[in-house]
């Protein structure tokens, strides 16, 4: 959604091609891209993959763009339906060991793939490492935020340290650690009470049980339950600190948006968080499922001056290396260098030729 609603308005028309269905963000996209949904019902849905099959040869892109393994198969469908230009993205980290299908798959897919994009150097790394990619067609883009949408709030409207989670709450995002770590920081400084508030932004799985923990702690007095929301700006401006306990990531846009708003982070030490957070100058990094750690990290910024500072620099860090615009150039980079070297002559200039891309 970011990219493509920041892309130029010449040079590529886009499509999107959702396997189940477009969720809420089909609304926040510009209205001038297309959205298919196939409806996908859960495991292998061959009638899904006839309707990609079809679609694909209706709509005739020049591109097609896959992200993630959920999707890597449709790269086969692409190739049968006879897209010249195929390009791959990988998203989050390979936890679990690989199945001697998946690695079929994969390697099967490697040779209908003409270049790949790792959202991190992490990734990138597994890619040529482990999956053994050539190292000429992975990028590594970093995802990017609007520094113009998230930006340093005015003042704050609470007078609390406000701790914020912002994200899906689901096993590999580890809320439970974060919650488990606000419990031992109330019990290890019980003033914190009276001026220390928790805000989850977002909803999942365990949003019931996260609930009922805090419940049982007496502490669901001073936590919030945001939802899902469209106005996340507004709510890192009420927030102090994001803190980010998940057990595996690729490229946190939620890290992004924080840094952006001029927020110190706490994160774990995993995926491409390393990459985003500069460990006791933006923010600081913490073990997995380490509740004392993460315990510890933020009382650093209940007790110090170090919010500030940090903040600031990670606004500074956001501006410079992450802005929207140097992620939308890097994915145009892509697209051109695909388009070039597989479809010869077709682009004398971006602004001359109309290319597609479905994604």
């Amino acid at each position: 959604m970011n990219l493509l609603n920041h892309m130029p308005e010449t040079g590529y028309r886009h499509a999107i091609v959702c396997l189940r269905d477009s969720t809420e963000f089909r609304r926040r996209l510009k209205d001038s891209i297309p959205v298919f949904e196939l409806g996908k019902r859960e495991g292998q849905d061959f009638r899904t993959y006839r309707r990609l099959y079809r679609l694909l040869r209706q709509l005739r892109p020049t591109i097609v763009h896959t992200r993630t393994w959920a999707t890597l198969d449709c790269q086969y469908y692409a190739f049968l339906a006879g897209i010249p230009c195929r390009v791959h993205g990988e998203h989050s980290q390979h936890t679990e060991k690989e199945s001697l299908l998946h690695w079929i798959m994969r390697k099967g897919a490697q040779r209908l793939i003409q270049e790949y994009i790792a959202v991190n150097e992490d990734l990138t790394t597994w890619l040529v490492s482990d999956a053994k990619v050539e190292r000429k067609r992975v990028s590594t883009l970093y995802n990017g935020v609007d520094t113009k949408r998230f930006a340093p709030a005015a003042k704050k409207r609470s007078g609390e340290f406000v701790i914020g989670y912002v994200g899906r709450m689901e096993p590999v995002k580890d809320p439970l650690n974060l919650v488990s770590a606000f419990i031992r920081l109330i019990h290890d400084v019980p003033a914190y009470r009276n001026r220390v508030r928790l805000m989850f932004v977002g909803d999942g799985s365990l949003r019931h049980r996260i609930s009922d923990v805090l419940g049982s702690a007496g502490l669901s007095g001073i936590v919030e339950f945001a939802g899902e929301r469209n106005d996340i700006e507004a709510l890192y401006g009420e927030m102090d600190l994001l803190v980010v306990p998940s057990r595996s990531e690729g490229t946190c846009n939620a890290i992004l948006e924080a840094m952006a708003s001029g927020l110190p982070v706490v994160a774990t030490r995993v995926g491409g968080n390393a990459e985003l957070v500069e460990d006791e100058k933006t923010g600081m990094l913490v073990p997995i499922s380490d509740p004392a750690a993460l315990a510890r990290a933020i009382r650093t910024y209940i007790e110090g001056v170090a919010c500030k500072s940090h903040g600031g620099a990670a606004r500074l860090r956001a501006e410079e290396r992450f802005s929207m615009d140097r992620m939308v150039q890097g994915y145009l980079s892509v697209y051109d260098r695909v388009l070039c070297g597989h479809v010869p002559n077709v682009l004398t200039g971006r602004n001359s030729k109309i290319a597609e891309s479905v994604s």
